[in-house]
């Protein structure tokens, strides 16, 4: 099932090998589906597709993805955790109509990502280098 993942891995890693032909450093965020953080999400496509709940590993794209991209020494930051106890915490991230973050979820992904990227840009010198982000303060 693993070699199922390479083409998707090999995609990613080709464009953090552009990325770093240009001296661009590359952050791949794994963003969660709505039913990885909403046990009602779940619940409905799990009835929606006629599955057994039980066959599902709801960490297993982003653990095998991290593991993956992470043995290739390419950044990655999964933000499953931090999206699962925010709506654990009661705040919606995904809008009811469609599946695009909603302020909340917007607010969320930036509180995580912008710190990674100045830590990514800061260590690969392009921060320094460009004069910008919170290095320069």
């Amino acid at each position: 099932a693993d070699g199922q993942w390479d083409v998707t891995v090999g995609l990613l890693a080709e464009i953090d090998s552009v990325a770093r032909s240009h001296e661009t450093p590359a952050l791949f965020v794994l963003i969660p589906a709505p039913f990885q953080i909403d046990p009602a999400d779940l619940t409905r496509y799990v009835q929606a597709y006629g599955l057994d709940p039980a066959s599902i590993d709801l960490e297993q794209p982003n653990r095998i993805l991290a593991e993956r991209l992470g043995a290739e020494g390419i950044a990655v930051l999964d933000l499953l955790p931090d999206f699962r106890q925010a709506h654990e915490a009661g705040t919606r991230l995904y809008g009811a109509v469609d599946q695009h973050f909603t302020p909340e979820g917007n607010r969320l992904f930036a509180e995580v990502v912008t710190p990674a990227v100045v830590t990514l840009l800061s260590r690969d010198g392009a921060l320094a280098a460009s004069g910008g982000g919170e290095a320069s303060r």
